[in-house]
Formats: structure tokens, sequence, C-alpha cells
């Protein structure tokens, strides 16, 4: 009803989300499941029918696998996943299932070919993420849901710098899109290239504060998320989605808690919303921090609709921007 609408904005979300903490907690499962809506032909693969006709392949991701006990292979696989997800979201002849949508799998002992056809999956990319001193090693592997076979594999070692990740995370990203036969537009290889920092301790604390901001507003560690991503701020002032991310948190913590009226919360929220436009006027991650903090705070939903509306039209498909449409 219209007295509850605003805290029910995230509650049914927090119920979801509740799940992926317990789950990031543990670190384990990868895979990336892509996936179409038709189904597979009696001489080529789903993927193959779906391109005959003029369907986007669907792409829906889990947390990559840690290949490690260290705290820090547990962290990035976890980071890496999200940041991958955000990435591929971009892609606009690709269309992004939310991470937890897939939870359902979680250390699941499903074949390839069972999980394919539950889905109606064209492909399946399996992954695990291991660091040893300077060092990263990332396995990644893209199966036929259909035919169980190979499409693409790849380990990759590299030094552990920030951006040796975005690299791989660039070439993860065009090789899926490349196995199936998807359009990469000249604009989006632009932006996988693109390096949103260069400092390492700043882009790890990022991916810390995803993973505490994915436990959801009522979690008892959200708090953290916050630690992280000012701490992500301060090491790069510069770093637009660390300040869209800061934001974004802000605007949940205080619908949750009904605490939006608060002078300090308008303003931390509004200035750090700012602060990503006027770095990057054009990053979907900041016109979807924007968008909140109308919708949240100021209660101007025409406007808070107008950050949405440009936020898709950018082509980012990433389900937060659906939510905001939806809950606008």
């Amino acid at each position: 009803d219209g007295g509850s609408s605003g805290r029910g904005l995230f509650t049914w979300r927090n119920a979801l989300l509740g799940g992926v903490g317990a789950f990031a907690l543990l670190g384990v499962v990868a895979t990336v499941v892509v996936l179409t809506r038709v189904a597979p032909t009696e001489t080529g693969t789903a993927a193959s029918a779906a391109r005959a006709r003029g369907d986007r392949p669907v792409v829906a991701v889990l947390p990559f696998t840690s290949g490690g006990t260290e705290a820090e292979s547990r962290t990035l696989s976890l980071g890496l996943h999200d940041d991958l997800l955000t990435r591929l979201s971009k892609i606009q002849s690709l269309r992004v299932i939310s991470r937890t949508s897939m939870m359902q799998y979680q250390e699941t002992t499903k074949d390839i070919r069972s999980i394919g056809e539950e889905l109606g999956a064209a492909a399946i990319l399996e992954g695990s993420v291991l660091t040893v001193g300077d060092q990263v090693s990332i396995n990644a592997q893209l199966i036929d849901a259909v035919t169980d076979e190979h499409l693409w594999a790849e380990n990759y070692q590299r030094v552990y710098t920030v951006q040796n990740l975005f690299y791989l995370q660039r070439e993860i990203a065009e090789q899926i899109t490349s196995a199936l036969s998807a359009t990469l537009l000249p604009e989006e290889r632009s932006e996988l290239a693109a390096v949103p920092t260069e400092d390492l301790d700043a882009y790890n604390f990022f991916l810390r504060g995803n993973t505490y901001f994915n436990n959801g507003p009522r979690s008892e560690d959200f708090e953290v998320a916050f630690q992280m991503y000012e701490r992500s701020v301060e090491l790069d002032p510069d770093f637009a989605e660390a300040w869209a991310k800061l934001s974004l948190a802000h605007s949940q913590r205080c619908q949750n808690y009904n605490s939006c009226s608060r002078p300090a919360v308008r303003t931390a929220t509004l200035d750090a919303a700012s602060k990503a436009l006027s770095l990057a006027p054009s990053l979907p991650e900041a016109l979807v921090a924007m968008g909140y903090y109308h919708y949240s705070i100021e209660k101007d939903y025409p406007r808070a609709l107008e950050y949405a509306q440009r936020a898709a039209e950018s082509g980012y498909d990433d389900a937060e921007v659906h939510h905001l449409l939806g809950a606008i």
C-alpha cells in the first residue's frame, strides 16, 4: 500500500540477497551460464538457433570458485565475478540474468546438460581464481550445454596488478561474445578496455565493498561496505564506480531505516552521486546512483525516471536498472 511502499522497495530484494550474503562468504561454485530463449535444433546448438531467430543470448553469472584457502583468493573470486557481471551487462548483444537467480545451483552436483536443460542454456562458463604471492591465476572454460563440448578454454597467469585484472575480465567477456557470435560494438570494446582505477588497493577495497553491499542493507555487516567504499575513494578520488556504489549504499540504507530525511544522509548521498557523474557523465552506475537519490531522498520520481531511463538507454542491462524503473 502507499504507506509502506517506500520501506517495501528493498524488503523483497533483501530476502533474495540474504542468501547471496551467506553464499558470498563461502566463495564457492563458479559458473557463468549463457542462456537462450529457444530450444536447440537437430543440427545445431541453442545458441545457433537463437542467432537464426535474431534473439540475444542471455547471460546469468554465478561466482567464480576460489582456487585457494586464503581470504584474499576468496574475496577476489567473488569480486571478479561481480565486476565481470557488470561488464557483460553493458554488452547490448547479450542479456544478463541477475546473480540471485542462479543461487539454486550453489554447490550443485548436477551435470552441465542437466543445468542446460533446466535453464534453456546455450553454454556454461566455469572458472576459478587463485592468488599466490604476487601472481593471479584464472581458469575459464566455456562448455556447450547441449553437446557438452568445450567451446573455449583458457588458463591465465599474470602478475597480480589492477591492469591485469581488468585485462583478464575484458578477455573473458570478449571470448564469451565471440563464442556466441554476438556483436561487440566499438564503443563497448573501448569500454571493456578502460581501466577505472590504477590503484590496486583501491580496487581491492571496492571489491570487498561489493561483497558486503550484496548482503543487503539489513545485514549486520552492511556497514562494512561503507568503510570499504570510503577507503577506496580515499585512495583514488577519481574512481567513479566506487563513488557511485557509495551513493547507492547510502540510498539503500536510509530507505530501509527511514532516515532519508536527515540532512547528513541527503548530503552524503548526493555528494557521492554527483562526484561519480562529474568524473564519468555517461557511467551507467553513476546514473543509477543519482536515480536512486532522487527516488529515495528527494521523492522526485520524474527526475529519478530520467536517470534510470538514461542508464537503460545506454545498453546497461543490470538488474538494478530494472528494479529502479519498476519501483518508480
